[in-house]
This record gives C-alpha cells, structure tokens and sequence, in this order.
C-alpha cells in the first residue's frame, strides 16, 4: 500500500503516511495496538509540537500535564516520549513549577548565528563560504527565582552650580574684559532607597554564564507553567549542582545592590552626583522558587575548530566566548595604523626661535631707543610705533605656523583614516552580498530561510558586573 500523497510505501496498517502525514485510505483495523512503545524522536529542528505515533505515525497533541506517556487519538496506541519523561522526573525531584520553552524556529536560530559571525570583530573574509554548522543542542537549564524586598543607605556628592565672573586679561597688549564660566561646588549627602526586585540567578555551575547573559533581561511575567513546558526528546536536563546559599551570595546579592544603586541615581537626575556608594549591604527579604530555562547551543566549525554560540530560547540573544579570528587582518590593521602615527610623526615640527627674536627685539629696541637722544621726539615716536607693529606682525606669525603644522597633519591623518575605513568596511561588504544571495550557511541550515540580520558588532561577554537595566521584573 502505498501513500496517495507522497507515493512513499506505508506500513500495514499505518492510518497516517509516516513521510507527509497524509491519512491512509486503507483499511486500519490492525491499528489496535495497545503495548508501551516509545515514540521516534524527533529531527533536532523539529519543534516539540511535532511529535508523531511511532504505530501509525499520526501526529501526537500534546496535552497539558503530559506526564510522559501520550495516547494517539487514532490507532489508541500509548507512546512514551522519553523528553516529557525526563522533564516530569526534575519537575518532581527539584520542586520546579515554572520555566521558558525553547520556541525559536531553525530560521530565527540560522539568523543569529549570522548576525553574531557579521558582527565579530576581525572576522575573516571567507568565514560564511567556509563555515558549517554541525549541530543543535538543546538544553533545559536550572535557575532560581529571587523575590527579594530590598532596603540600603547610601552616601554621595551632589553637585550645585553657580555662575562666576572672571576677568579676562591673555596678555600686555590684550583688552581687559569679563566672562561668565560655571562653577560646581561638591557636598557630602546621605539618603536611603528601598525597592521590590525580582531576580534569576544560575542553578547549574557549568552554564551560570550563559543564564546570566541569555536571560538577564527576561520579565517573569513571561514563565510559563511547568505542565505547559514542553521539550523535544533530544533535550539535554541539566541538574542543579550550584548550591542556593551560593547562587543567593554570588548573583542575586549583586543584582540587587545594583538595581538599588541605579533607582538611586536615577532619583538624582538632573542634578550632577559622584562618588556614590551603599554604605553596607542592602537589607533583604526574599522568597525562592526554581525555574529550567530553555537555551540552544549551536555549534559550527571553521577551519577544523569548532566553535559554540549559545542562543535563548527564543533565539534573540547570543553569547559566546570565542569566534573566528583573522590574525592576519589584525595585523594588517594594526600595521596600518602604525603607518599613520609614523606619517604624522615625520611631519617637521615648526621653528618658533626666529619669530621669538622677532618679538623680542620688537619690545627691547623701542625701550633702547627711549635712552638715545634722538634729533626729535616725533622721530622717537615714529620708532616706537614701528616697534608695535613689528611685535603684531610677529605675534601673528606665531600663531599661524602651528596652526599650518596642524593642518597638514590633519590632512595626513585623513588620507590615512580612509584607507583604515576602506580596510575596515571589507567585512561588512562581503556580509552584504552574502544576505542578498539569500544563501544559507553550510550545514543543517543550508535549507532554512534567513530573516531579519543585525550587522551591528557583537561583544563576547566574559565575567561582566550584572547590568542593573536587566533585572528582571522591574
């Protein structure tokens, strides 16, 4: 028998075509099967909502509460997804009840990774002809959930400014005016904060930096019940091995002294403040539940070196601690930039001695003049009016040459700058012409279609202070 879909031969008995899903016109009444089996896991890009009957490969709803074990609608047969099995058993050994799917499509994964190779710094030219993504892991990760209520005091200068008149005197043969400048004068002042703030910390040692950054700005109002989580079968659990006292000190103690700090500050503004700091630890109160939190690790290789981009479970934020470098381009950058500090260097300084004498003698014969006898006192004067105005051509002169030597080594720095712009803007021309192609990277996403990209650079992040803007719930 054989699919009127497809064509693909069907299993006796099978009710549903096992390649497109099409129902079998043939008869079903083998389908009463009633034994356990375990359902196919699914492809690593196969969503958890695509489960099929491994009897007569229907597709399986998977209901809320599925404890594992899910019976088709059409041939009766109970299947046990071995996914839904593991997550049951963490759900009732660490008291979980509430967590994030993993919801991005292979596009939105495919997306990321692209934008996350546009934007690394250095990246070499040929990286999207040559790499290849091998892999999709899927990963169920523990965290713990602070409801903390906080209270600190905390010590600063404010700044107050005021207006002060000044004389302007540059110099002998200046004019003596006034100008207006701004002063700020520093006092000491003290204050307190409170605050209601809920925070996530890691739940696992090996992946606390991947939590930290993936999910430090997920609002709690977007957890969902543990019994409508739902995983593929492929799904790697996590345990937690990070100690609650520990998770507490090191994460959530931190996240809020800074989340207090910055609704604090914020409280200042407009008005100018510095050396701010809480005078102890915060007072805090707070309540515990434990989450899993879905995450990605996509994994491609360059060049015989695998790489990792880990990615959140709804495929908008990446982090990574290493990506493919071209030393060779550092280099050159490097090389290009030393080309133009030794450019500007070479550059003759201007020789200020002559027009210094100038002025000099343009003060110092005048005075002289006033101790020779002269014929006539207008010839005195005439020679102390030439000596003015010789001390104005020079002071002129003075001021031009420097302001000659800086242009020129503004417009060497310029030539040299746009041959660093043009060096600089390879990359993001060689990632243009790739997303025009609409081409995908070689690999598992060689078919998947390519969405919304962001060439805008990519930082790795490595042991950074909690970003107060990011807490979550706030």
């Amino acid at each position: 028998m054989f699919c009127i879909g497809c064509g693909q031969k069907l299993h006796e008995g099978a009710a549903f075509c096992a390649g497109c899903g099409a129902k079998s016109v043939g008869n079903a009444s083998a389908q009463q099967t009633k034994a356990p089996v375990t359902a196919q896991a699914p492809a690593s890009t196969v969503r958890a909502v695509n489960f099929k009957c491994s009897v007569c490969s229907a597709p399986l709803k998977i209901p809320s509460n599925a404890r594992g074990q899910v019976t088709c609608p059409y041939c009766k047969a109970d299947c046990l997804i071995q996914g839904l099995i593991n997550n049951a058993e963490m759900a009732a050994k660490e008291n979980i009840n509430s967590g994030y799917p993993l919801l991005a499509s292979p596009s939105t994964l495919h997306s990321k990774l692209i934008s996350v190779l546009a934007g690394s710094p250095n990246m070499p030219l040929d990286v999207f002809e040559q790499a290849e993504v091998i892999r999709e892991e899927h990963h169920c990760v523990p965290a713990y959930c602070f409801s903390c209520g906080a209270k600190a005091e905390y010590s600063y200068e404010k700044g107050v400014d005021r207006i002060e008149i000044v004389v302007d005197n540059s110099g002998r043969w200046s004019l003596t005016g006034t100008r207006e400048i701004v002063v700020t004068d520093w006092h000491h002042d003290t204050g307190s904060i409170s605050g209601n703030y809920v925070v996530f910390t890691p739940g696992n040692k090996e992946l606390a930096k991947q939590v930290s950054v993936l999910y430090g700005d997920l609002s709690s109002s977007k957890l969902i019940d543990f019994d409508d989580l739902i995983f593929t079968s492929d799904v790697q659990m996590r345990s937690f091995n990070l100690p609650q006292i520990s998770a507490y000190n090191d994460y959530a103690i931190t996240l809020i002294a800074n989340a207090l700090e910055k609704d604090a500050t914020d409280s200042f503004f407009p008005q100018a403040y510095r050396n701010f700091s809480l005078n102890s630890a915060p007072v805090i109160q707070k309540e515990m539940t434990r989450v899993i939190l879905g995450m990605y690790n996509i994994v491609f290789k360059y060049r015989d070196e695998e790489f990792s981009v880990w990615m959140s479970g709804d495929g908008e934020r990446a982090y990574y601690e290493s990506l493919p470098v071209d030393m060779q381009r550092t280099k050159t950058l490097e090389s290009k930039k030393q080309s133009m500090e030794r450019a500007v260097e070479s550059i003759p300084a201007p020789r200020m001695g002559a027009l210094r004498a100038g002025m000099a003698l343009s003060v110092i014969v005048p005075i002289v003049l006033m101790f020779i006898r002269m014929p006539s006192w207008y010839q005195w004067w005439y020679g102390l009016c030439l000596g003015i105005w010789a001390l104005l051509i020079f002071s002129q002169l003075k001021k031009k040459k420097p302001e000659k030597y800086d242009k020129k080594c503004e417009e060497v720095r310029a030539n040299h700058q746009r041959d660093i712009d043009n060096y600089l803007a390879q990359p993001s021309k060689i990632v243009n012409t790739f997303i025009e192609k609409k081409r995908g990277l070689r690999g598992i996403y060689a078919n998947a279609a390519i969405g919304q990209i962001d060439v805008a650079p990519v930082q790795p992040v490595r042991n950074e202070k909690p970003d107060p803007n990011n807490i979550w719930g706030t």
